[in-house]
């Protein structure tokens, strides 16, 4: 239903008390977020993984049987609880696509 200008409808009146109850209210919702966002600040998604968190990661992949060599290592969190890493290894010579494949299996943990 559309009004014609000038026909708002008026909403019921509360007392100014109540007003500054839901503004203080408001302003207390917006603290919290900002408090949790700043807590959360590390794990913000496309953030890199820590140093330490980097090494083992490689420590890993490098003791994995059939990697030669960590050509090159990236890291992206994908949330709190999710770190999507992606790894360039070169392999054993002499192994086959078959046993290429488990050594990835095997990275993948």
């Amino acid at each position: 239903m559309r009004l014609p200008p000038g026909d708002l409808p008026l909403l019921p009146a509360t007392e100014p008390g109540n007003r500054s109850a839901e503004i203080t209210s408001g302003a207390g919702s917006s603290d919290l977020l900002t408090s949790l966002t700043a807590g959360n600040r590390d794990l913000l998604i496309g953030k890199a993984a820590e140093p330490g968190e980097l090494e083992l990661i490689r420590s890993q992949i490098e003791a994995a049987g059939g990697v030669a060599k960590l050509v090159a290592l990236q890291t992206m969190h994908a949330g709190p609880d999710h770190l999507i890493v992606a790894a360039q290894v070169a392999v054993d010579d002499g192994i086959s696509a078959d046993q290429a494949e488990d050594v990835a299996d095997t990275c993948n943990g």
